[in-house]
């Protein structure tokens, strides 16, 4: 099974990346930067740039998986708003998920 994992560089988001390699699926990770996404390829994932916010790139990059798990949340240091990303770029993004026929996906909040 793959997986696409979105929030993957955040707390929650490397543990269920971690794990996942561990049992032995095969994970593709979200990412809006990869510098700061570099030890996720050292453990073996791989890397895709998107954003939440732009659910377009995440419709992209959900070829070939077979289920998706969403731990991305809003950030103090982030530029967009807790509304942008934790309303607008979630709601978004299940919208074109589900025009997309995507048949898994498992969404998770701290």
């Amino acid at each position: 099974m793959k997986l696409l994992i979105l929030g993957a560089t955040g707390t929650l988001g490397r543990q269920i990346v971690r794990r996942g390699l561990d049992e032995g699926y095969e994970v593709r990770c979200l990412v809006r930067s990869y510098s700061r996404a570099s030890f996720l390829k050292e453990w073996g994932a791989e890397l895709t740039g998107g954003n939440i916010c732009k659910p377009k790139t995440v419709v992209s990059a959900r070829e070939g998986i077979d289920a998706i798990i969403g731990a991305a949340t809003s950030r103090p240091t982030d530029s967009l708003s807790i509304k942008q990303v934790d309303w607008e770029g979630k709601v978004s993004l299940i919208q074109a998920l589900v025009a997309k026929d995507v048949k898994r996906f498992i969404f998770f909040c701290i």
